[in-house]
């Protein structure tokens, strides 16, 4: 499965699609804490991660089925 984000870097929000049968999201920063998690309704989003510190970040796509698609971003 297969996540894209864009652009990276970015400052207010980052355009995600994301494999079908996504559930929720999770976003950690690179010490492997959640900084963001909520569900998802389509496979095509905007999130908002103007409130994040600048840094990197991993994007993960968690499906129903247990599987996860994951990618990474940098919050300038």
């Amino acid at each position: 499965a297969d996540l894209r984000l864009s652009p990276s870097p970015c400052q207010v929000s980052i355009n995600a699609m994301v494999p079908s049968g996504t559930r929720s999201i999770r976003i950690t920063d690179m010490c492997g804490r959640t900084v963001l998690q909520r569900p998802l309704t389509s496979t095509v989003g905007k999130i908002d991660v103007g409130s994040l510190p600048t840094g990197c970040y991993t994007v993960q796509a968690l499906a129903g089925d247990g599987s996860v698609a994951s990618g990474r971003f940098i919050k300038e």
